[in-house]
């Protein structure tokens, strides 16, 4: 998944459930930083 993708996902669910999916990128070591 590349950030367009990510941004795309991001922008078509609401601020809690992003940040749920955030959280779950981060835990899966995705690159966020």
């Amino acid at each position: 998944m590349n950030a367009v993708k990510l941004v795309a996902i991001l922008r078509g669910i609401g601020p809690a459930e992003a940040a749920e999916h955030v959280e779950t990128l981060v835990d899966a070591g995705f690159p966020l930083y």
